[in-house]
Order: structure tokens, then sequence, then C-alpha cells
């Protein structure tokens, strides 16, 4: 699902949703100092809750949603008839996106390039310039990718969405916060038919394909480039392992996980800040 933070247009109506999120969410989203940052995360923590209570039937207000050491929130209370119920939730550029899975570990990530850092001067960076500060986080083949002969800054922006879409959606999956050199990643796409902007992707990690991994990358307009990653929860990283617990029994073959793991995509789905209010609140 999708939503964006531009219904939000005053004081009170930001303070009503504030109060619908625990304490321990209400402390931490009025940490950002940028008032947009702060609608983004509160719209993230309405629409997780939102899936969560609609995916397992539990009342909004009976959720609990905690947080794994590298900060991957999860559904702490999932049912017993779907215990691996895993979430994930992404912002920037006024967009913010959730994905889900009953089996798969899910990571999601957003990426909406289009806003470059200043020289010392006060000037301007150009891309090539604020792409550079990003150097060892892509691989030769992804640079080459990025700086193909005929893109323009525009194409080159695309490109470079795309692969750090991938790779922020792998690690967030995985959990490991900022434990994870993004460099050591490289991804392969595949464009999956001329009418879509739909590309699949395989991961190369330290030089070895992971097949038991699967990625899916879109374009959500002509700034957002969103990717879902999918993959096995032997590849938690969660040193409390209050998530990767929920994982305990589940068990899989080979064709019963490639059928998790490669499963349809369902397309995002656009939704009104106020859709996420429960009944109840409204």
């Amino acid at each position: 699902g999708g939503a964006g933070s531009r219904g939000v247009r005053h004081g009170h109506e930001i303070e009503f949703l504030v109060n619908l999120l625990e304490p321990a969410e209400r402390e931490t989203v009025l940490r950002f100092f940028q008032a947009s940052d702060r609608k983004l995360a509160i719209v993230g923590r309405l629409l997780a809750r939102k899936a969560c209570s609609e995916a397992c039937g539990i009342p909004f207000d009976e959720l609990q949603i905690k947080r794994t050491k590298g900060k991957k929130p999860f559904l702490a209370n999932a049912t017993p008839e779907l215990p691996c119920f895993n979430f994930n939730i992404s912002h920037e550029g006024g967009m913010v996106v959730l994905a889900s899975e009953p089996s798969c570990v899910v990571g999601v990530d957003v990426c909406a390039v289009d806003q470059f850092g200043r020289r010392r001067d006060g000037s301007q960076q150009t891309l090539d310039e604020w792409m550079s500060l990003f150097d060892a986080q892509l691989t030769p083949h992804e640079w080459s990718e990025v700086q193909a002969p005929g893109l323009d800054d525009a194409g080159k922006a695309a490109v470079f969405r795309r692969h750090w879409s991938l790779k922020e959606a792998f690690v967030k999956a995985r959990g490991d916060g900022l434990g994870f050199e993004l460099g050591r990643a490289e991804f392969r796409t595949t464009r999956l038919d001329e009418l879509s902007s739909r590309r699949s992707a395989e991961v190369i990690v330290d030089g070895t394909v992971n097949p038991a991994w699967s990625f899916i990358n879109q374009e959500l307009s002509q700034r957002h480039s969103v990717t879902v990653a999918r993959g096995p929860p032997t590849d938690i990283v969660d040193e409390w392992g209050d998530f990767k617990k929920r994982f305990d029994g589940q068990s899989f073959d080979d064709s019963q996980w490639k059928e998790h793991l490669h499963a349809p995509h369902p397309e995002f789905t656009f939704v009104q800040i106020w859709d996420l209010v429960p009944p109840p609140h409204r």
C-alpha cells in the first residue's frame, strides 16, 4: 500500500493522528525536526497499524508493534493463523509505502532522489558530484548502468534510484540497520514487460548469487522508485531474537518455498490518510 502526507495541514490534525499511536511511537515521531518528516513518520506508523489490523484481524488498539535492535518493526502479537506475518514501511519524497508478507521476510524501500547537496560556496551540486559521494555503495557493474552512454541526468538519476532502492529493501528485510555494507550486494535487473516499469532482480552478495531472495522494483511516479524484497527467515539479523522466533515453527520444502518466494506481487494501492483512522476514532 502507499499513502502521502499532503492531506495533513493543520496542527490539530497532526495532534489527533499522533494520539492514535502508542506512547513509545508518539515519542519517536515527535523527535523528527522537519514537519514534513514528522508527517511521513506518523502516516507510516498508521499505515502499519492498519495493515496489521486488517491482515490479522486484531483490533487497532490491541496491536503490539515492536522493533528489533536494528530498528526493524514487527507485530509482536501476530495470530496463530498468521504467525509469520511481517511488514515493512518506507517513506521519502512525500510518499509512504508498505509491503507485507505471510511467510517470507519482507523489506520495502521508496527512493526519491531528485534534490542534491550544495557546494561550499552555496551553489547547487551537479548530479555526478552528488553521486560520487556514494562511490563505494554501488558496484562497478551498477555504476556502469548508471553512467551508460546516452543517458541524460534524468536517466542517470532513475537508474541510481533503482539500485539504491534495491539495496535498501534488501537490508531492511534482513534487519541489519547500518551494519551491512551496501557495496557487498550487487543487483542485476530484468524488465518484466515493455508496458510497465516493473523489473525483477537477483542479488549477488560477496560475488555469489543468492537464489533465496526475490525482488520487484517499479516506478510509482516520475521520481519514486520502489522495491519489495522477499527472503528467507534464516537471513534475518535480530540480535534480541524476538522477531526471528516468530518464524520458528515454519517449515517448507523447496517447491513450497519457491512458490511463496515467487508468488505474484500485488499492485500498490493508494490510500488517503483519513482511511488510516480506525472507525471508532473518526
